[in-house]
């Protein structure tokens, strides 16, 4: 059994423990979609993120406390979602609240976040994301990109950062939105056609004319 003051003093090192690393939140900017036409797709796209896109990852440069990125997950599944909404006709994360059907399309994604310390790229921090996206469908492989972005190195350590971050999601999920967006429909919907309809105008009536005094 412990003894209280071994207990009050293991309890103090756990708390400094905790609180001894930097949290920066990772937003994802409500960015509208990519300004070039986009394609309309016939099926719906899943977001699939890899293990590696945890809901925090933790960096720790030399000579400095770690630094954990929350919310990166949610910050790239929501502007995906927000972005690509009118070339597919439903954007959802895999397993969220449902899973791919046959023909619907998978985007499988990686990405990293890293800090990189004042430089020649500037006086501060600056944030660095590298990844790999892969888009499939019915487990053919559509198209394969490495990308990797560069936030400005401007931003002191820790939670500072945090803006870095996003600023690199915003960019690597709009090119991924721009790519997906401009890819051609190999499958095409092929609707039935619909019965003709007959129509008859009808001529408004007047109003009844109330008789004066």
């Amino acid at each position: 059994m412990l003894s209280p003051g071994f207990a009050r003093f293991f309890g103090l090192f756990l708390l400094t423990g905790c609180v001894s690393s930097h949290t920066a939140l990772v937003q994802g900017a409500a960015l509208p979609p990519p300004p070039d036409p986009m394609v309309r797709h016939s099926a719906p796209l899943w977001v699939n993120l890899v293990p590696g896109v945890s809901p925090s990852t933790c960096v720790e440069p030399a000579g400095n406390r770690p630094l954990c990125s929350d919310g990166l997950d949610q910050a790239l599944a929501g502007s995906l979602e927000r972005s690509l909404w009118p070339s597919f006709p439903r954007v959802a994360a895999v397993g969220r609240h449902d899973d791919p059907a046959a023909g619907d399309y998978v985007l499988t994604l990686e990405l990293t976040l890293d800090a990189l310390p004042p430089g020649s790229g500037g006086p501060g921090w600056a944030a660095l994301g590298r990844g790999n996206w892969r888009l499939s469908r019915d487990g053919a492989a559509l198209a394969n990109e490495d990308v990797e972005s560069r936030s400005r190195a401007e931003f002191a350590y820790g939670r500072a950062l945090g803006a870095g971050a996003s600023e690199v999601v915003d960019a690597i999920e709009l090119h991924i939105a721009m790519a997906l967006g401009a890819m051609p429909e190999t499958k095409p919907d092929r609707p039935s056609p619909l019965p003709a309809v007959v129509a008859k105008t009808h001529t408004p009536t007047r109003p009844l004319q109330t008789a004066s005094k």
